[in-house]
Parts: C-alpha cells; sequence; structure tokens
C-alpha cells in the first residue's frame, strides 16, 4: 500500500468512524460539486470515486485550505485537550476534533480562534478517500490508521427511536406541525414505535404517562370519564405501518432535489413538494391529506390561492395524482409520485430513514420562516442558502446560478441579502453559506418573519375551529327539529347536552355572532 493508494477496507474503515448514524455517501465531481448521487459508504468506497458523508455529532470537522488557517489548525492541535486527526487531502488540510458532547462550545471556540464558518463542515470527505482530481491524500498525526481510529471514536449509534420521536412524546408538538390535532400526533406516536418493532404495551405506557405531553389527549379523555383505554388501542391499530412505502417519499424527494425550479412558480411549486415530502413523512403516508391552509403553514407560503395554483400545475405535471375528497368539507389527498428513481435511501436495508427517520439532509430548511415570500427574505433567497449549505466549499456566481437554477442576476441580488443577514459569507474563492437552523430562527425572529408564520398559523387555527363550530351546530340543528332557528337559539334549546359557554364562546369569537 502507497501513500497515495489507501487500502479500501481502511477508508471504509474510517468512513464508518465519521459518518452520522445511518449516513450515507454523496459523489462529487472534478469541479469539487455534488453529482446528487446518495449511496451506502460501502458502495461509495467501491466506486473509486471522491464522495462526502455527513459527520456525525461527535465530531468537529475543519477543511483548512489556506496557509493561515493551517496554521491556526497546528495552534488549536497545540492546546485543545481533545483528541484531534490531522490529514492531507490534496491541497488542503482536515483536522477532526473529537468533542464528545461538547460540539457546540467547541465550534464556538474554532471561530473565536479565527477559522470562518465556512471552514468548519457539516460534510467532509472521510479520511484517505479519494480525491477529486487523483491528488495524494494521506493521514499526518497520528499517521496510523489504527491510531486514526482511536481518535475518531466508535461508530455512532442509531437511536432506538429518532430523536424528534422522543422530543415528540416528552414535550409535545412544540413546532405546531400537527395545528393542534393531538389525535394525529399519538397516531404518528404509534406509528413510529411500531416501526422501531415495540409493541402495544409499550405504547399504553407511553400514552398513560402524565408527564408526556405528546399523550395529552389521552390526558383528556381520561379526565373526562371517557374509555381511554379503547382509544389507545384503536389508535395503535389505526397507526399505518401495512402498506406504507417509505421509498415512495425517499424517490419522490430526490426527484424533487435535483429537479430544475425555474422562475418564481418553480420556487413555490418546490416549497409545496418539500412540504407534502415532510407531512407525509412526519405522518407516515405517501398519500397527505391536508388542507391548503396546512400545507400553506409548512412551505411558508402567504396564501391559500397560491397552494391551490401549485397544487394543479404540480398535479398536471405528474408529480401528484388527486384523489377528491370523500364529502364535502374534507381536504383532497395527494399521493406523491415517486417515479422510478432508486437512491441511497432505498438501499439502506430497513427502509426507514424516510417515513420515521430524519430526510438525508436539511432540504426542509428552505420552507423555514425566514425564506418565507413576503414578509421573509423570499423563495429565491431560500433556494441561494440550501445550495451553498449542500455545497463542498465555496461557490462562484455561475456555478451557485447553475446550482440554484437562477440567473447570475438573481445570484447578486440575492447574496448581498444573505450577507447583510449574516447568512453567507464572501471569500476570496466565492461565498459559502453561514449559520444553522438555530441562526435562520434568530434571523426570522428579527425580520418578523416568525411573528407572520405563528400569526399565520393562529389565523387558520381560528377558520377550523369555526367551520368545526359551524357543521357541529348544523347538526345539532337538523336532531332537535329547529331548523329555521338561529344557531345561538339551537345553542340555548340544547344548553342541557353541551357545552353553553364553550360554544357560544366559539360562535361569537369564531363566527362573529
Amino acid at each position: 500500500m502507497t501513500a497515495t493508494s489507501p487500502a479500501p477496507e481502511d477508508i471504509l474503515r474510517l468512513a464508518h468512524a465519521v459518518v452520522r448514524a445511518d449516513g450515507n455517501a454523496l459523489l462529487i465531481d472534478q469541479d469539487n460539486a455534488s453529482t446528487g448521487q446518495w449511496m451506502p459508504v460501502a458502495d461509495a468506497v467501491a466506486s473509486g470515486s471522491a464522495f462526502t458523508v455527513e459527520i456525525k455529532r461527535a465530531l468537529v470537522a475543519l477543511d483548512l485550505d489556506t496557509p493561515e488557517l493551517i496554521g491556526i489548525g497546528d495552534t488549536i492541535r497545540q492546546t485543545f485537550t481533545m483528541p484531534t486527526l490531522l490529514v492531507g487531502s490534496g491541497r488542503n488540510q482536515h483536522l477532526y476534533i473529537f468533542a464528545g458532547h461538547h460540539r457546540d462550545a467547541v465550534v464556538q471556540r474554532v471561530r473565536e480562534m479565527g477559522i470562518p464558518a465556512g471552514a468548519v463542515r457539516r460534510a467532509i470527505r472521510p479520511p484517505l478517500s479519494p480525491h477529486r482530481l487523483g491528488m495524494p491524500v494521506r493521514l499526518i498525526e497520528p499517521s496510523t490508521v489504527e491510531e486514526a481510529l482511536e481518535v475518531l471514536g466508535a461508530p455512532e449509534e442509531p437511536t432506538y427511536l429518532p430523536d424528534w420521536v422522543i422530543d415528540l412524546i416528552e414535550h409535545g408538538d412544540t413546532t405546531g406541525r400537527f395545528s393542534g390535532n393531538r389525535s394525529n400526533m399519538a397516531i404518528t406516536i404509534a406509528s413510529a414505535m411500531k416501526r422501531a418493532n415495540m409493541t402495544l404495551p409499550q405504547f399504553q405506557a407511553v400514552m398513560g404517562n402524565r408527564t408526556n405531553l405528546g399523550a395529552s389527549k389521552a390526558h383528556e379523555l381520561e379526565d373526562r370519564g371517557m374509555d381511554v383505554d379503547t382509544w389507545i388501542v384503536r389508535t395503535w391499530d389505526r397507526a399505518e405501518v401495512s402498506g406504507f412505502d417509505p421509498g415512495v417519499i425517499s424517490r419522490t424527494r430526490a426527484k424533487v432535489l435535483s429537479a430544475p425550479w425555474q422562475g418564481r412558480a418553480g420556487k413555490t411549486d418546490k416549497a409545496v413538494m418539500i412540504a407534502l415530502c415532510d407531512l407525509a413523512t412526519t405522518h407516515a403516508t405517501t398519500t397527505p391529506t391536508f388542507g391548503v391552509r396546512r400545507i400553506a403553514e409548512v412551505a411558508q407560503l402567504g396564501t391559500e390561492k397560491t397552494v391551490r395554483r401549485a397544487l394543479a400545475r404540480l398535479t398536471e405535471d405528474g408529480w401528484l395524482h388527486r384523489i377528491p375528497a370523500s364529502s364535502s368539507g374534507l381536504a383532497d389527498g395527494y399521493r406523491l409520485q415517486g417515479g422510478s428513481i432508486t437512491t441511497a435511501l432505498d438501499t439502506r436495508g430497513d427502509g426507514n430513514r424516510c417515513g420515521h427517520y430524519a430526510p438525508p439532509s436539511d432540504d426542509h430548511l428552505g420552507n423555514h420562516p425566514v425564506f418565507r415570500d413576503g414578509s421573509g427574505l423570499g423563495k429565491s433567497r431560500g433556494s441561494l442558502w440550501m445550495a451553498l449549505s449542500s455545497a463542498n466549499g465555496p461557490m462562484t456566481r455561475q456555478r451557485l446560478a447553475e446550482a440554484a437554477a437562477c440567473s447570475t442576476a438573481t445570484v447578486r441580488r440575492g447574496m448581498s441579502v444573505l450577507v447583510e443577514h449574516g447568512l453567507a459569507e464572501r471569500t476570496d474563492t466565492g461565498w459559502v453559506a453561514v449559520g444553522d437552523v438555530d441562526t435562520l430562527d434568530s434571523v426570522a425572529v428579527q425580520i418578523g418573519a416568525m411573528e407572520r408564520a405563528l400569526r399565520q398559523i393562529e389565523e387558520h387555527e381560528k377558520h377550523r375551529e369555526g367551520f368545526k363550530t359551524a357543521r357541529f351546530l348544523q347538526g345539532r340543528r337538523a336532531e332537535s327539529g329547529l331548523q329555521d332557528a338561529s344557531l345561538i337559539d339551537v345553542v340555548e334549546a340544547l344548553d342541557d347536552t353541551i357545552d353553553m359557554d364553550d360554544y357560544e364562546r366559539r360562535l361569537r369569537e369564531e363566527l362573529g355572532v
């Protein structure tokens, strides 16, 4: 074995020590750009091509591509007590720091020492993996594979349940993804537990634990003296597992991310498709059935008309298959048309990456409130930030225009806005993205986009409650024989069978009567 020709088995061992749990590899071309081809790490190693992986949480990976940064890297190695691995990777050096549970603090410290945001990599070529131009690669310090593996630590193990499911169980719907529908939240928890090979008694234990806010619906039913045990069993039975194909979501998402979405309408259509993929993932269904208001909330679009037009275009273009609602007042369903594209996500073996596991990247951040149309920075700026975030290094104006499917003029205008808000930086060789979801949250609050997104959800919830109230009272009117009476008269006539205060309040506040 020579310094420039590492053994494939060593590359694979090092890659597994670097990549996040259940992570895949992304091939890159000779221009250091993504090919869009995700595959298992072993397949990427066998291909002999250059590839990147998303690194595990315990590591901080730095791309030292200038003499100045290499000097800072030397200082880090001399002053940090944490284990480090220095790798020669073509013209550059890569520095890995084993941070354990202190990753955020380590990132903050290296930034204070002069490491720019673009050099702190979320994805990187693993040690000894091929250079895109065939340049030599080597381990510098430590210099042997066994010592390098000691620094990098053991491969990251997947959690029994995804972190977002555990958070949903413990803290409830903190993100508003269920719009107050606690029954759907419980079904999602049940479906996730089924996919983790958990049992009904375990689900019953979760729903019966008063500290679990995700089980609030069960607690309410119990407090009202209702048959909560039967509800829990029915919820478990309703949780969709059989017949659900997470590969459809994987293929659809892959098609969405690789398609050239041109113009303002294209950016809107992409946002709606990503929103539908996220809703399908959250609710474990390949035929999401949500009203246009809910889709608008997830896609961060301002009006229902915009969503309706996008759904019509997407259906006409074959991205979706519309399934009309069975009755008035219910939402149409839209079946995802996954096509025949097979991605690495479908070859993992367990089929769980989509459905109840996080998507392969942060593509959903393109629908963050900060990139709302109108009150936010806009979808085009979101596309630019997403392209930069997924890039393997700085991007020039031309490359960024190609990646974001827009003109160089749009890039110029958009990048000035992103830089102004601290979401991008200009380097000698191009632009790099800055920040993560916390940064996006902060900017969204500063510019008022977060407030508008939350206000939109509140407004939609009022409409939903008003609609539910009207339908309920129409049914009561028919039952009581008071078809010609006003709604208030119906409430007064039935005050012995319904919560008078609750429904009068809802009538006056939501319906304006």
